[in-house]
């Protein structure tokens, strides 16, 4: 009668220890998913042609590596958009609101306020409001558009380079002579990047065919 008492009691003692294991781990909190992202600011005042780039702080910490890849947006991209990388780079006056959002979880994000000022001081820059529209000319020569404020250079110093593009095959750019490819019903807008040391300005164009 004892053995079979004392085997009951052990069982049930077991089984109280295997329950509260249980309970136990169901409480553990989840430690490699990510809870929240912050943005290094929450508001940004930034002069036409600068480039900033902005860090993002990962809850929990030992999780960034796993979510490296955000999606970044621009509410305005006349006046800022944002490169893959976090960097933003202010296109012209406005105000507009960069977001970055964590792919698997659209609810995971955090924005900064972006302010762009047209202040030019000593520098190059695009002398067009960073917004040109073409509708009748296929091939530009982007020299021609740059404004050199107190730098002894000439236009033949200055590098063009191509940052974005929309459309399925990629504009030419060669020695400052930009050309649209033409494809129709496409209207694609292109973002070009002019520098000459650590100066920059950029240029967004939008080629309209006209019929």
């Amino acid at each position: 009668m004892k053995i079979r008492f004392f085997r009951l009691f052990s069982f049930l003692l077991c089984m109280l220890f295997l329950s509260l294991a249980l309970l136990g781990c169901g409480n553990v909190p989840d430690t490699n998913t990510l809870k929240s992202i912050e943005l290094s600011q929450s508001e940004l005042t930034m002069s036409r042609g600068e480039e900033k780039q902005i860090t993002v702080t990962f809850t929990p910490l030992h999780v960034a590596s796993q979510y490296t890849s955000l999606v970044w947006t621009s509410q305005n991209q006349d006046v800022a958009y944002v490169r893959p990388d976090g960097t933003i780079v202010a296109c012209g006056a406005g105000t507009t609101v960069i977001s970055a959002k964590a792919r698997h979880d659209a609810s995971i994000c955090d924005e900064v306020i972006v302010t762009v000022t047209n202040e030019v001081g000593r520098g190059i820059y695009f002398d067009d409001n960073n917004c040109l529209l073409v509708t009748s000319e296929s091939e530009i020569d982007l020299k021609t558009l740059v404004l050199i404020v107190d730098l002894e250079i000439s236009a033949e110093d200055l590098v063009f380079t191509l940052e974005s593009y929309y459309e399925t095959d990629q504009p030419l750019l060669s020695q400052g002579i930009f050309s649209f490819a033409e494809n129709g019903e496409n209207s694609p807008v292109v973002t070009i990047k002019v520098s000459y040391e650590n100066y920059s300005d950029v240029l967004r164009m939008q080629y309209k065919p006209s019929f």
